[in-house]
């Protein structure tokens, strides 16, 4: 039988053999992983190379299209623009000639109103004047005849003076 060194030697050896092993496997898998990760890094590299020349053509081909419908956008806004800006001149025009018209009409009303009231003045001026004669000839016969009442009155007076003193002058 085997002794207790022995057991340990081979035990020893199996442990030598075994790392020397494990150490063989451990470098080819790390040879094999490290083949692997190249690959993956340059599958990698170049799936991205391919991503980014796709998301740079995808990118141009989009700003292509925002471009275009920018410029039809624009050109719709202009021509709006250019619809909406005749369509207020032709407002404004049509609102300015209603308001001239209006006020034309107005102005017209006025001078009619003006002319009936000034009409209406005159002839009640001249119905005034005409009045004032009137009354000046009125005042004129009143003071006329106030005049010769007062004429009237100093000469009975004067004829009761004359009847008095012929009276006293017959009675006496």
């Amino acid at each position: 039988m085997l002794e207790k060194n022995d057991l340990k030697l081979i035990k020893e050896i199996f442990r030598e053999e075994l790392n020397e092993k494990i150490d063989g496997v451990e470098a080819r898998l790390n040879n094999r992983i490290d083949g692997v990760e190249t690959k993956l890094n340059e599958k990698i590299d170049g799936v991205e190379a391919h991503l980014n020349n796709r998301i740079d053509g995808v990118e141009a081909r989009l700003n292509d299209r925002i471009d275009g419908v920018e410029a039809k956008l624009n050109e719709k806004i202009d021509g709006v623009e250019v619809r909406l800006n005749d369509r207020i001149n032709s407002v404004e025009s049509g609102l300015r000639e209603t308001i001239d018209n209006e006020i034309r009409r107005a102005e017209n009303g006025l001078y009619d109103e003006i002319s009936r009231v000034q009409n209406c003045f005159e002839k009640q001026m001249r119905e005034m004047k005409e009045d004032m004669r009137e009354i000046k000839n009125y005042y004129r016969i009143h003071s006329l005849e106030e005049n010769h009442i007062v004429l009237l009155v100093k000469e009975m007076e004067n004829f009761r003076e004359r009847l008095d003193a012929v009276e006293r002058k017959v009675y006496i």
